[in-house]
């Protein structure tokens, strides 16, 4: 393996890592740069998605474009649900820098989790997901800017041998 391929694979280390597990806080730009991401890829597979058919037209055979559009629907479904967990994910590390702690990170994330389901259906809740969303990207975190160490989950680890 070249220099190349190894820094290549920790970047992807770092990403899985990072969407899929709520080890510690993540700061404004990260949360950023990953939602952006999540969003832009997201709307190129909605856009390949709606026009699929002009897509699927060039293949003449009924039964591979059935296939195809089997295919095609699982994976629409499979990244929606990708892309809440990741969604849900980060909104809860971003919460968990501004609260400093972790429990009212996860309750405050699944509350905006359902006043964003919310929003597709009542106006003044996209309003307040809005807002939200603005406030998440430019509120200071009180961990990442501070230097405070992340809640861990063993405490009590180190009492008996003194070790910090």
């Amino acid at each position: 393996m070249g220099i190349g391929t190894k820094r290549f694979n920790l970047m992807l280390k770092k990403i899985l890592t990072t969407l899929f597990t709520i080890r510690e806080p993540i700061g404004r730009l990260d949360f950023f740069k990953y939602g952006l991401s999540l969003w832009v890829i997201g709307i190129l597979i909605f856009y390949f998605y709606m026009y699929r058919p002009n897509l699927l037209n060039l293949i003449p055979i009924d039964s591979v474009q059935k296939i195809l559009n089997i295919i095609i629907l699982i994976f629409v479904i499979l990244w929606i649900l990708f892309v809440f967990i990741a969604s849900f994910i980060l909104i809860t590390k971003r919460f968990w820098d501004i609260f400093g702690k972790k429990t009212p990170a996860i309750i405050c994330a699944i509350i905006f989790m359902i006043i964003a389901k919310l929003s597709k259906i009542i106006a003044p809740f996209l309003v307040i997901k809005g807002l939200l969303s603005i406030a998440l990207i430019f509120t200071k975190g009180r961990t990442i800017n501070n230097n405070i160490q992340p809640e861990k989950d063993n405490v009590g680890e180190n009492q008996n041998t003194g070790e910090n």
